[in-house]
């Protein structure tokens, strides 16, 4: 106060983290969000969510590799490659959506109509099947 500092505005920013997904399809659907420069998780149903994956986290790597540049033709055919575990890297992007644990708790479950644990998993299908704008409001 001594400097004329009426009031003292501080945020964080929650670490980034990896999940290791035993099954595919992986319970999450991304989008490049163009503006953010990053996969932006827009669903997660609860097998996603038992292990940190939060709508409006962004996915940063598939088994240690960076998705940074990537576009999103790519990030679907790395994620249908992806061999199981699969270890997933995503990091909070900061805002409201970083502050709420169970945010995706109860959305909606996004799921491939085939079995086959070779086929692409739900989160590369959501991807190309979404419109870009659509997606990025989810």
């Amino acid at each position: 106060k001594a400097k004329g500092l009426v009031e003292v505005i501080m945020g964080f920013v929650l670490p980034s983290f990896e999940a290791a997904f035993d099954l595919k399809p992986f319970g999450f659907a991304v989008a490049l969000d163009e503006g953010l420069g990053h996969f932006v998780v827009g669903e997660a149903d609860r097998s996603a969510t038992e292990l940190g994956v939060r709508v409006g986290c962004a996915l940063i790597a598939i088994n240690g590799r960076a998705l940074s540049g990537m576009t999103e033709a790519e990030v679907v055919q790395l994620l249908s490659a992806a061999t199981l575990p699969a270890r997933l890297a995503f990091k909070h992007l900061p805002g409201p959506a970083a502050l709420t644990d169970d945010l995706a708790a109860d959305g909606p479950v996004v799921s491939s109509d085939d079995d086959d644990s070779n086929t692409m998993p739900a989160v590369a299908a959501a991807t190309t099947e979404r419109p870009a704008d659509e997606a990025r409001q989810a």
